[in-house]
């Protein structure tokens, strides 16, 4: 199995679980600290994804080395094949919003639930909330990038 269908496999994986924590495990809990690893779990299914169709093209020779930064790899996918695969820019904007998220969760220094909903403080006390309504808009958004990389990956 090469390498490209394993991540894509991995990445259907954690769709799937992003997807029971979303729609069962969360309603029967209802503990918003979920709602940080459900992100984290679309997170990296996208991020999967996205790095199998890279190596794909790389295993074709349809792109050059990849590079180890995200901003790198990023550019290629934005540039080189999503237009190949007419992928939308919605993918790239959901992916850096998500990747945004749980940056600004990792450096920050105040975390607290308010009425449902996880609320993130930066070092200025700027506030992002996350909700289980984005985390389903997030899923709705992630779930059709994941199955069209798969489809272009088992043609």
């Amino acid at each position: 199995m090469e390498e490209h269908e394993k991540l894509i496999s991995e990445s259907l994986k954690s769709l799937k679980l992003a997807d029971h924590l979303t729609y069962v495990t969360y309603p029967l809990v209802k503990e918003n600290k979920l709602l940080i690893k459900i992100s984290e779990h679309i997170y990296l299914a996208m991020m999967m994804a996205m790095e199998s169709l890279l190596l794909y093209d790389r295993y074709y020779k349809r792109i050059g080395p990849l590079n180890d930064n995200f901003e790198s790899r990023m550019g290629i996918f934005k540039n080189n094949v999503a237009k190949r695969y007419n992928l939308d820019r919605e993918y790239y904007i959901l992916l850096m919003d998500l990747k945004e998220i749980l940056e600004k969760h990792r450096k920050s220094p105040m975390v607290f639930e308010r009425m449902g909903k996880v609320v993130i403080c930066s070092d200025r006390y700027r506030m992002k909330t996350l909700s289980i309504e984005d985390i389903k808009h997030y899923l709705g958004k992630a779930k059709p990038f994941i199955l069209k990389t798969y489809n272009i990956l088992t043609r």
